[in-house]
């Protein structure tokens, strides 16, 4: 039996306004600005528990698929995302209206504490811009 996506009231309420397309808009890996070409095809679709977060790109498709949960009344909030594959990416973000804002360790690793980066610090802060509501 596999783990409910969230276990609380807070929670459930942050996954409800979490619905939706939202596209890729900044990215950093170790406090560096990546250049906007890489993601500006970027979106992350969140439908109920599952999300695919897909990049089109002009020599490649990525996509990704998998379940999300998360915990809103973490401080940071943190958020999983488990791949179809079984990796886990463990995340920490923040949401503000129509604005996204994820940190995770770009090679895997122990989930951040802050949404401080540093150079050689491993870590990627992504925002996202809400597209559309379902």
């Amino acid at each position: 039996m596999s783990e409910p996506p969230v276990t609380d009231e807070t929670s459930r309420g942050e996954l409800e306004k979490l619905q939706g397309t939202w596209r890729t808009v900044a990215v950093e890996v170790d406090s560096l600005p990546v250049s906007s070409w890489l993601y500006e095809n970027a979106t992350l679709v969140i439908a109920g528990d599952r999300f695919t977060l897909r990049n089109l790109l002009p020599d490649a498709d990525q996509r990704m698929e998998g379940v999300l949960r998360l915990d809103a009344r973490k401080v940071p909030k943190e958020l999983n995302l488990a791949l179809d594959g079984g990796r886990t990416f463990e995340e920490i973000y923040e949401l503000e209206e129509n604005s996204l804002r994820v940190c995770y360790p770009i090679g895997g690793g122990r989930r951040p504490t802050e949404f401080k980066i540093a150079p050689q610090s491993g870590l990627s802060v992504v925002v996202y811009k809400r597209e559309s509501r379902p």
